[in-house]
C-alpha cells in the first residue's frame, strides 16, 4: 500500500468536509 497515495485520499476527504461545513456557517 502506497501511504502517498492514502495521505492524499485523506487530505482530499478533508477537504470535501472542510467545504461542506464552511458553506453551512457562512450560509
Amino acid at each position: 500500500m502506497n501511504i502517498n497515495i492514502f495521505n492524499f485520499f485523506i487530505f482530499i476527504i478533508y477537504l470535501h468536509y472542510y467545504n461542506k461545513i464552511s458553506s453551512k456557517i457562512f450560509l
